[in-house]
């Protein structure tokens, strides 16, 4: 078989992946369970209400199943699996971010090991475990980093901001170091670009900006840009 036939059965795999995954996005906010940190007289984020919004299931479907394909093309298998991971878990996290400005543990928690565990066994399985350290380093950096931001300035840097940082530094440090640059700069970049876009729209310096979808985002971006591996 063809590299480039290897690279299309890839992309029809991943994508068969991202599209699952993206038609079950509003059953997983339904799922979410209240947040912890409310009091108890203190209401919480609707999330049966967000998941009946007309249309979420299409348009999540067709981004897996987009997402997924370029992904699976770009990075193939099985380097493309915490990749996928990210992408699957994504979807619902970005989407309830952007409405409520929430990125639930309930999500980001049992993630966090699990990706470490996907990047592992992939770096065993490709021969090049030592990558997995330079991953833990990359990602143990951004939550030093990604955490001093959330002190600074608590509002408009979550924990769960702080925590989703980790995740995706952890992907993107795996592929290469510069593959980390790409994603932290894109993502800032990203949300420099939508403040403008709310203060353009006469938005207020003080409105809150979901900056989860970003970091996302900025990992994608940083998978498919062609920076160097290894």
């Amino acid at each position: 078989m063809s590299s480039a036939s290897v690279a299309l059965l890839a992309a029809v795999v991943a994508a068969v992946a991202g599209g699952v995954g993206g038609w079950q996005v509003p059953r997983v906010v339904a799922w979410l369970p209240r947040p912890r940190d409310l009091a108890p007289d203190q209401p919480g984020p609707d999330y049966s209400r967000l998941a009946a919004v007309p249309g979420l299931r299409t348009a999540a479907l067709l981004a897996g199943l987009a997402v997924g394909a370029v992904l699976g093309y770009r990075l193939g298998v099985p380097v493309a699996l915490p990749y996928l991971h990210l992408l699957v878990l994504g979807m619902p996290l970005g989407y309830v971010d952007v409405r409520v400005h929430r990125l639930p543990d309930a999500l980001v928690l049992p993630a966090l090991p699990m990706a470490v565990a996907l990047v592992g066994v992939v770096s065993v399985a490709t021969g090049e475990p030592g990558r997995l350290g330079r991953a833990l380093l990359g990602m143990a950096v951004a939550y030093v980093g990604f955490g001093g931001l959330h002190l600074i300035s608590p509002a408009g840097f979550g924990r769960g901001d702080v925590k989703l940082g980790a995740w995706t530094a952890l992907l993107t440090a795996w592929l290469s170091w510069p593959g980390l640059l790409i994603g932290v700069a894109s993502a800032i970049g990203l949300g420099g670009f939508v403040a403008l876009a709310v203060l353009a729209a006469g938005g207020s310096r003080r409105s809150a900006i979901p900056f989860g979808p970003m970091l996302l985002v900025g990992a994608i971006i940083s998978a498919v840009s062609g920076s160097p591996t290894g």
